[in-house]
């Protein structure tokens, strides 16, 4: 049995430059049959001139309508074999010109039956729609229904059959193929225009924390400078102070260790890595590993950055380390940026029997009421023009909903400010991984 592995992806993107597929591949051991085929799905090109020269001289609308259909022909192509077929199939996909139809005869002695010519187009090309054409009873439609599976993607002609039969089959098949074809070109463009905004938000985000990694790491590289140079005195002033050496040695190795740690958060968060499944992360982890990144920034305003947490110091859930780092940075910067100079956030993270909640309480000016239900729309911002990307809430609300978690912003209750709470489902230790299974 052939096999042409073929993600859906490239095979569409074969076809994104043409605007309509009709190529039909006929596969038939009769040359009478393919000359049919070609007599009713190929316009004669005289008579279909003549005709619509003579329905622009009589301003005839509907025979002018129907000359213009005709003259979109189908591309067609023979073969009077099953494995002929199968190389012709593998070779359209190779050029870039895969079939939308195939016409297989179910008799075509010496070589394989259509049923078997058929599971081998699919493995190739399982987009192909096909028209079985039989004069016997070989199978039954619950035989081929068995046989082949996907009883949405074939019909049944018998021979022998009428030519507006098949006109109509040829016609309805092609542009079903191209429909579904439109159609995932709509969703990949869907899908990568929400993928640039998630890389817009990220870059936007990196920009913020990044004008404080400098002043992070200037702090550890100044301290391990001055280390050195008291090391350096020492040595040559008081060379039998062993112990006082050794201590500055171990103190110069924890700036440098501590400058490698904000480095490696930073590229951590910035580089691209493809990540199909999730992973098993600690949350206490996660969250301050986020703070890390967004702790010069809060500085700047002098904001302290106060965080707890109540019995969730070994919580476990299932995510992308990234993505999930990438949401909390937006709350976590967005309530920075609300929240005036001097001010306190509170960071709250809670463990329930199912589900641990995060909780980001700012001191800044509550939301409007009449805007609440655009906080999540893309590109909503209430911050001055070059201030955001009105991405950040957005982003966040994908990327929680996609790990099965939920998020919300609400105003405080008595207090100034805003609270934003994420709410995710935890791992069950005590269960395997066929209950906690990768989403």
């Amino acid at each position: 049995m052939i096999k042409l592995n073929t993600s859906m992806d490239s095979y569409f993107n074969i076809q994104m430059q043409l605007e309509e597929n009709r190529h039909i591949l006929i596969i038939d051991d009769n040359k009478d049959i393919h000359r049919d085929f070609r007599r009713i799905l190929l316009p004669n090109k005289q008579t279909t001139e003549l005709d619509r020269l003579e329905a622009v001289l009589f301003n005839d609308i509907i025979k002018q309508d129907k000359c213009t259909r005709v003259q979109t022909p189908f591309s067609l192509d023979s073969a009077y074999q099953g494995k002929e077929g199968i190389t012709m199939v593998h070779q359209a996909m190779q050029d870039g010109n895969p079939y939308a139809l195939a016409f297989v005869d179910m008799r075509m002695p010496p070589g394989w039956d259509g049923l078997t010519t058929i599971k081998n187009i699919w493995n190739i090309d399982k987009y192909v729609q096909i028209v079985i054409c039989t004069a016997y009873t070989d199978y039954s439609w619950q035989d081929i229904c068995n046989n082949l599976g996907r009883v949405e993607q074939f019909l049944i002609i018998k021979k022998p059959f009428d030519p507006v039969e098949i006109l109509q089959a040829a016609s309805a098949l092609v542009a079903k193929w191209n429909i579904s074809h439109n159609l995932h070109i709509s969703n990949k463009a869907r899908q990568n225009a929400e993928a640039m905004m998630v890389k817009t938000d990220k870059l936007a985000s990196l920009g913020k924390v990044a004008a404080g990694i400098g002043h992070e790491i200037n702090n550890p590289l100044n301290n391990i400078l001055s280390l050195s140079k008291l090391m350096q005195r020492n040595i040559q002033h008081q060379p039998c102070q062993m112990e006082q050496l050794l201590e500055d040695i171990n103190s110069v190795q924890e700036e440098a260790l501590r400058a490698s740690e904000i480095v490696k958060g930073v590229l951590n968060f910035a580089r691209e890595i493809p990540e199909t499944r999730f992973s098993r992360i600690i949350v206490k982890d996660w969250v301050e590993s986020s703070l890390q990144l967004v702790k010069q920034e809060s500085k700047q305003k002098g904001i302290v950055l106060n965080y707890q947490f109540e019995k969730a110091i070994q919580v476990l859930i299932k995510g992308h380390i990234g993505k999930l780092k990438q949401a909390l940075i937006n709350i976590l910067l967005n309530a920075i940026y609300v929240s005036p100079a001097n001010a306190t956030i509170d960071i709250r993270v809670t463990a329930l029997e199912d589900n641990v909640i995060i909780q980001v309480i700012d001191e800044g000016e509550r939301i409007d009421e009449k805007i609440m239900d655009k906080i999540f729309d893309p590109f909503f911002t209430t911050k001055e023009i070059g201030s955001g990307t009105g991405l950040g809430l957005s982003i966040a609300l994908g990327i929680i909903q996609h790990h099965h978690g939920e998020l919300s912003i609400e105003n405080r209750q008595q207090k100034q400010g805003v609270i934003a709470t994420i709410c995710l489902p935890i791992i069950d230790i005590n269960k395997n991984d066929a209950t906690n299974s990768y989403y």
